[in-house]
C-alpha cells in the first residue's frame, strides 16, 4: 500500500488507535522521503542532523519490512543518493555561475499588484522574495536564500567548513 501511495506521489498513511492509547504508526512512502531530501539538501544548512537521520533510517526500516531483493535495496540506495546529492551540486554549481540559492513559489492571485503586495509583504517579514514572474493569474514568488549563497561561495573561495 505505501508503495502504491508513493507511486500516485502522496506521502504515506498514519495509522491511530481510535482509543488513542497506543501511539500512533507513520509509513511515509520513499517517495516522500526523497523529495523531503531534495528538498533540504538544495539549500544546505537549512535542516538539522535529526531531520535528515530520521528520514534515512525510516528508508532503512523500510526496506527490511517490504523483505526487498538486493536489486530493489541497490534502486533505493541509488535514489536516496541522488536525493541528496544532485540537488546540492545543482546549487553549487548556480552559485559558482554567480546565481543566488533561490526557491520558487507558485501563488493564485487576481492581479500583478497583488502579487507585488504578498512579495512586499514577505519583505516585511525579513524574506528577500520578489515577484519573478506573472501571468493568467499565476504569480512566480521567488525567495533568495543570501545565507546559503554566501556560505557556499565562501568554500568555494577555498573557506572552511
Amino acid at each position: 500500500m505505501i508503495h502504491k501511495l508513493g507511486m500516485e506521489d502522496r506521502e504515506g498513511v498514519v495509522i491511530k488507535d481510535p482509543t488513542m492509547i497506543i501511539e500512533p504508526i507513520k509509513y511515509t512512502s520513499s517517495q516522500a522521503h526523497n523529495g523531503e531530501l531534495e528538498y533540504a539538501f538544495t539549500y544546505p544548512f537549512d535542516f538539522g542532523r535529526a531531520f535528515f537521520f530520521s528520514r534515512v533510517i525510516r528508508e532503512g526500516f523500510l526496506a527490511y519490512e517490504l523483505n526487498e531483493t538486493e536489486d530493489e535495496i541497490s534502486n533505493r540506495t541509488h535514489k536516496l543518493g541522488e536525493s541528496i546529492l544532485y540537488p546540492m551540486i545543482n546549487t553549487i554549481k548556480d552559485i559558482a555561475k554567480g546565481n543566488p540559492a533561490s526557491e520558487d513559489t507558485l501563488i493564485h492571485v487576481d492581479d500583478l499588484k497583488e502579487a507585488k503586495n504578498f512579495a512586499r509583504h514577505l519583505r516585511d517579514l525579513g524574506v528577500v522574495a520578489t515577484v519573478h514572474s506573472f501571468g493568467e493569474g499565476k504569480a512566480i514568488i521567488r525567495r533568495e536564500h543570501q545565507s546559503k549563497s554566501d556560505r557556499i561561495s565562501n568554500f568555494l573561495r577555498g573557506g572552511l567548513y
